[in-house]
């Protein structure tokens, strides 16, 4: 039960309660185990993962997993973690992203232990008499407990109505299932709360509360995610995939190793201390996750690849070499481009890194707050043509 109760918790940020799940493990082949997902995007990223991975452990001990495709929340959006109202998503956007979700999920998880379900086909026939009786059972008191709508309150910021029916309507989703566990991401802990309270008031067992840590994108800022364009996909080719996580601030390493499971704090801090070179350390890293994600034969291919066009490559010593004097220790890409004509504007500069048109020692730029420090030498490369060194110099 131990080693079972260690595998479940690898990669787990917070569990309620401990006492709670070691009971419900004694009957794991009988467990309703519930994960949602909103099909608010055609993509889900490393972030998603996370969390197939933690479902797929518990598929490997015989549980079933209970997923609910919330294509009628997902008309609302989830307003978790935001700061301003979600657009309205169509009907019919959410009907062709949940098509390319299944494509990821049955690719990762075994569909014979899935069961599906589409939560407007009970939320379509709440009659409005249902749904204030519902409404009922949660007040604006609770719901502006939440960091997010608390914020938005307190600065003066719209929140819509329709924003408190979400957790709501999700809470809701656990009492319909009657679910023994739900497995989610940490911002979503609220809502999360709010099903067992849910619960405990249509005289049912509370769910186990399994929370998944968010990943952070490859600015090495936001949470990882589409409308950032900071995101890692799950059905990125295995090289593009391998470049993209060399392509992480070191500062993430930690984070990705041990959210991943592949080490604890612990065995991370001691390797650290170790290790000589950080680069070896993220090309196991990036070996590591795409060996996960595919296999250990295409991420030893996509290292290799990786070894031989950038590291292994030579640069060419007659590449030009410019000063750029500066005042302080550290100066923005942005200023950098700007001084050498290679934007126009703040605008053109996002559009360049949209494009991974940038790269810095071979690396792909996609944060836009990205500096380089005095007293080094940097190769720059500006699209396919455009190539040289800077070197950072005192004034």
């Amino acid at each position: 039960m131990t080693k079972i109760y260690d595998i479940l918790k690898s990669g787990v940020c917070e569990v309620i309660s401990d006492r709670d799940f070691i009971k419900l493990l004694l009957h794991k082949n009988n467990l309703v185990i519930k994960v949602g997902f909103d099909p608010t995007a055609d993509i889900l990223h490393l972030g998603h993962y996370l969390i197939f991975k933690k479902l797929k452990d518990f598929q490997l001990l015989g549980c079933t997993i209970s997923i609910i495709i919330g294509d009628f929340t997902a008309a609302i959006g989830d307003p978790s973690g935001k700061t301003n109202v979600r657009k309205h998503i169509s009907k019919v956007k959410i009907i062709e992203n949940y098509k390319k979700y299944s494509g990821y999920i049955f690719n990762i998880l075994d569909k014979n232990l899935v069961k599906i379900y589409f939560n407007s086909s009970w939320f379509d026939f709440v009659s409005f008499k249902e749904f204030i009786e519902l409404a009922s059972l949660c007040s604006v008191a609770k719901l502006l407990e939440r960091s997010d709508f608390k914020i938005r309150y307190t600065s003066n910021k719209h929140i819509s109505l329709h924003e408190f029916i979400y957790p709501v309507l999700q809470a809701y989703d656990s009492v319909l299932l009657n679910a023994d566990i739900e497995i989610g991401g940490i911002d979503q802990k609220f809502n999360l709360l709010l099903a067992r309270d849910f619960q405990k008031k249509f005289f049912q067992k509370q769910q186990v509360l399994i929370m998944i840590p968010i990943l952070t994108g490859l600015d090495g800022i936001n949470k990882m995610s589409k409308s950032l364009n900071n995101y890692i996909s799950i059905d990125e080719n295995d090289y593009d995939m391998f470049c993209k996580i060399m392509s992480i601030p070191d500062c993430l390493m930690k984070e990705y190793f041990v959210n991943f499971g592949f080490y604890t704090v612990f065995e991370y801090d001691q390797l650290l201390l170790e290790i000589e070179n950080l680069m070896n350390l993220k090309l196991d890293l990036a070996f590591k996750i795409v060996s996960l994600i595919y296999n250990k034969d295409k991420a030893d291919i996509a290292k290799g690849k990786f070894i031989n066009y950038f590291s292994m490559r030579k640069i060419d010593v007659d590449i030009e070499t410019i000063d750029f004097f500066l005042n302080d220790m550290i100066v923005s890409l942005y200023d950098v481009c700007l001084h050498f004509n290679l934007i126009v504007s703040n605008s053109d500069f996002k559009r360049h890194l949209k494009q991974k048109s940038i790269k810095i020692d071979s690396i792909v730029i996609c944060d836009k707050n990205f500096e380089l420090k005095l007293n080094n030498i940097y190769l720059i490369q500006f699209g396919k043509k455009k190539v040289f060194k800077v070197r950072l110099i005192k004034k």
